[in-house]
């Protein structure tokens, strides 16, 4: 069968690249490139940010999770397991690292709640069965994690483009047992 990537995913990398080559990478706009802007938490969960992905609104990406969540055709264990798995692995960091000060922050930022409600789930480039639903949303919990200490805002995306490379491979194992 046809390996079937997750195209948002792989679009936003290639776009990434391609700003960082051109040196356009900057989300700033004239504004913001001028000024010391200190966002808080506060500010990243209503979507206040710097521009880009980044800026969604945490409150709207949970309403839009709880409303997706009752539709059929919606991936929602990959979802919830992505979202469950990067906020304890990024709470169990922040106790070992003893820094508190950055959780919001990490888990506010850089698209990546919005990346794990509608980009990981996508129907065609995510696993079909049950539980290789939820253990795609656990690879995509953990990498996100390992990934986000070398290229933060590319890491939710390596890891949902990986993940979906490799649903043919996981939903075979789940099929066979």
């Amino acid at each position: 069968s046809k390996i079937k990537i997750n195209c948002v995913a792989l679009l936003f990398i290639v776009i990434s690249i391609i700003n960082v080559l051109l040196k356009t990478n900057a989300f700033e706009n004239a504004y913001e490139l001028t000024t010391k802007l200190n966002y808080g938490s506060l500010d990243l969960f209503l979507g206040m940010g710097i521009g880009g992905i980044a800026s969604t609104s945490i409150f709207l990406v949970a309403l839009s999770l709880f409303v997706l969540s009752f539709n059929k055709l919606y991936k929602r264990d990959i979802a919830f397991f992505s979202i469950i798995i990067f906020v304890m692995a990024t709470l169990i960091i922040a106790i070992i690292t003893n820094n508190y000060s950055e959780i919001f922050r990490t888990l506010f930022s850089n698209g990546i709640l919005f990346s794990f409600v509608f980009v990981s789930p996508i129907i065609y480039s995510s696993c079909y069965t049950a539980k290789g639903q939820v253990l795609s949303g656990i690879m995509i919990g953990i990498l996100t994690v390992i990934l986000s200490f070398f290229v933060p805002h590319l890491a939710v995306f390596l890891a949902i483009l990986f993940v979906s490379l490799i649903k043919n491979i996981i939903d075979r194992i789940y099929t066979i047992i």
